[in-house]
């Protein structure tokens, strides 16, 4: 969320955006309390706030061409 808000806008968001496709009109705080996938917020967050699809992997963390671990993206990691 960070590389893609900023930090001081995820600190808002998480404790204040509804997620709008997360049932029970929660917060990412209050669905992360509530053990709902990161993964699921996250594309609920992207849904919301219109992140084109070249984002919503976030950013290459300087992995090298070769260096394994898939097509691109991160495979973990957290929603801060």
């Amino acid at each position: 969320m960070t590389d893609e808000f900023g930090a001081g806008m995820t600190a808002h968001i998480t404790g204040n955006h509804v997620l709008s496709s997360i049932p029970g009109d929660l917060t990412v705080d209050a669905a992360l309390a509530q053990d709902v996938p990161p993964r699921d917020i996250w594309r609920a967050l992207c849904e919301d706030f219109d992140v084109p699809p070249e984002r919503q992997l976030g950013r290459d963390q300087g992995r090298r061409p070769g260096a394994g671990g898939g097509a691109g993206g991160r495979a973990g990691g957290s929603l801060r």
